[in-house]
């Protein structure tokens, strides 16, 4: 199985597609039994518990682990979809900062 870790400079489009696969690759491998909802609980769990200010960043990289394999399981490219979300969010309008400290679109 090859891998993406090596990869240097800054990350193109193929290289984040490479990163999404390698990672996809893995986990069917490693995980055969794992499903939509299992992957969910996991990401669920892991915000819960795990990401807070100040935690370990492979505790990011777990998270965004488990959101490349979700959107692997979906046949679904991570770049495109964040791509195609961040235009929509740049001409979002965004309402000031709420009481949990951050923000969200108004429209």
């Amino acid at each position: 199985m090859r891998c993406a870790a090596g990869l240097t400079g800054r990350p193109t489009v193929d290289d984040l597609t490479t990163l999404q696969k390698d990672l996809g690759d893995w986990a069917a491998v490693t995980f055969p039994d794992s499903t939509e909802e299992s992957i969910i609980a996991h990401l669920r769990s892991e915000v819960n518990k795990e990401l807070h200010p100040g935690c370990d960043s492979s505790e990011l990289a777990d998270v965004a682990i488990l959101v490349c394999q979700l959107a692997t399981k979906r046949n679904l490219r991570l770049f495109d979809l964040m791509n195609a979300k961040h235009a929509i969010n740049l001409k979002r309008k965004w309402g000031p900062k709420n009481a949990d400290g951050f923000w969200e679109h108004v429209e």
